[in-house]
């Protein structure tokens, strides 16, 4: 992310996604259009330099009691985060936001213990760290979308990637996948 906000112009959007998330690109850029247009006032523009909200586009989360199981891999031991409910947070998987967002959040990466759920430490906690509110994090807008926005591989990854790339990238070679956004 320190790469993302010294060569990245603000106005551009980053995305990060764990290596068995395959993504829908043509719903992925409505899911997108369609949150920018709800970010704009009535007769205005919203500029993507414009803090921008962690979209989720995996799994959003309001408020979840961090797991202190230590056989779960995904547990954080209260030493590290004390309180019994996690901030709104993206779970895992997917999510996206502007690069100047996320020059908001990585301010505070110095100051804020780290820990192994990457998302939720970004997303929730050092968002809130850098005084963004709860509805600075949102599920990706429920649309009707032609399919799935994204999808989740469990096994034999290489495989059903290839199998949902295919799928998914019938409609992109109709038309330019490259939008910009305004």
């Amino acid at each position: 992310m320190d790469w993302v906000v010294r060569n990245i112009p603000s106005n551009f959007l980053f995305s990060t996604c764990d290596d068995n998330m395959v993504l829908n690109l043509d719903n992925f850029i409505m899911s997108i259009t369609e949150t920018v247009n709800r970010q704009k006032p009535a007769s205005s523009t919203c500029e993507i330099a414009d803090v921008f909200p962690f979209i989720c586009v995996f799994s959003f989360r309001r408020s979840d009691p961090p797991s202190r199981d230590t056989n779960n891999p995904w547990s954080v031991h209260s030493q590290l985060y004390p309180p019994n409910v996690l901030p709104a947070h993206c779970q895992g998987g997917f999510y996206t936001t502007s690069v100047s967002t996320i020059r908001l959040v990585i301010e505070k990466a110095t100051l804020t213990k780290v820990m192994s759920l990457d998302a939720v430490w970004i997303s929730g906690i050092m968002r809130q760290k850098a005084g963004m509110d709860a509805n600075s994090v949102i599920a990706a807008p429920a649309i009707d979308y032609p399919g799935e926005l994204v999808r989740y591989v469990e096994q034999d990854i290489p495989n059903a990637m290839r199998k949902y790339w295919t799928k998914y990238s019938e409609n992109l070679s109709k038309h330019n996948a490259f939008v910009r956004l305004r």
